[in-house]
């Protein structure tokens, strides 16, 4: 072979390889390839998130001895599960390809500094990142852009699992006993629990086993929508509850069509549903309790029995 075709033979596996290079470099990068991960670094280690919404509201959770607070609501326990599940979609959903890139659009899809329908900020100590959510363009998807980047992304994220109200993070079942109920005693009633048995005081009586169960799962399933500061006003219905690990002492208010109860354990009250509150309340001695009655005919042939006086006329 001629030094001239080995030049030759050279050139054609150059032309080759900047052909497939050429072809290569043309084509689009797959989604796949664009993915990213929307927060950085470990979420467990997040113990500090602030939501804001456009119309200045705003709520804090933070995380001490691994359990969630409302910083700004009292410093009520939050639902732990509400919040790790939020940080759970946060780090396993990805970004793909951006929708837009320049800082121009941000306005339009609602995800600048200044105009934004939710943004989250996530710290870890002195580590912080944010995210603003936006419009939505279809079901389950909203924009996003992550603070400091121009890119917008539509990811698979619902806004409502981020909302500003902070009773919307609020522990539901920050009042219900904690443990087996042991003991109850309400207006007229007294009732504890001896071994597996339910038993009355003084014996006078039977329980009605089906109302009393009412009663004890409605205890056990009080769920609080809200707090309030105060109730102003008598209770209308009050109850004392020992359970396995503590004594409560639950106090019952109605005012129009609210409803809420106080707990010796919070200087706040707590709004509850109709629903709960008339579980609660509707339970008296007379549905609790049946008391036996002396047969009226017992007494009467009693009576027949006895020895009749004579009539010496």
């Amino acid at each position: 072979m001629t030094r001239f075709n080995k030049l030759l033979i050279g050139l054609f596996a150059v032309q080759i390889l900047l052909a497939v290079g050429i072809y290569i470099g043309s084509q689009p990068l797959s989604v796949e390839s664009m993915q990213r991960v929307l927060l950085d670094g470990n979420s467990d280690q997040v113990n500090q998130i602030t939501i804001e919404g456009a119309d200045g509201k705003q709520v804090q959770l933070t995380k001490a001895d691994k359990q969630w607070q409302l910083t700004n609501y009292h410093q009520l326990s939050a639902d732990q599960n509400k919040i790790e599940q939020a940080l759970a979609n946060l780090s396993n959903t990805k970004s793909g390809w951006p929708v837009a890139t320049t800082s121009s659009s941000q306005a339009r899809f609602e995800v600048s500094d200044e105009k934004y329908q939710t943004r989250i900020t996530l710290a870890d100590g002195d580590k912080e990142q944010q995210l603003y959510l936006g419009t939505s363009p279809g079901f389950k998807q909203v924009h996003l852009r992550k603070a400091g980047e121009d890119n917008i992304y539509t990811v698979k994220l619902n806004s409502y699992d981020f909302p500003v109200e902070a009773n919307e993070w609020l522990d539901r079942t920050l009042v219900q006993p904690e443990g087996d109920i042991t003991s109850l005693e309400g207006p007229g009633f007294s009732i504890s629990k001896q071994g597996s048995e339910w038993q009355l005081p003084d014996g006078k009586g039977t329980l009605v086993k089906e109302e009393l169960n009412k009663l004890v799962n409605a205890l056990k399933s009080l769920s609080v929508l809200a707090a309030v500061e105060k109730v102003a006003g008598e209770p209308e219905y009050s109850l004392s509850v020992k359970s396995a690990k503590k004594s409560i002492n639950y106090h019952f208010f109605s005012q129009e069509d609210n409803h809420y109860l106080s707990h010796d354990g919070y200087s706040q009250a707590f709004k509850i549903s109709k629903s709960d509150y008339e579980k609660i309340t509707g339970q008296t001695p007379e549905k609790l309790v049946r008391i036996e009655a002396v047969e009226s005919d017992q007494l009467t042939a009693g009576k027949k029995n006895e020895p009749q006086p004579k009539d010496n006329s």
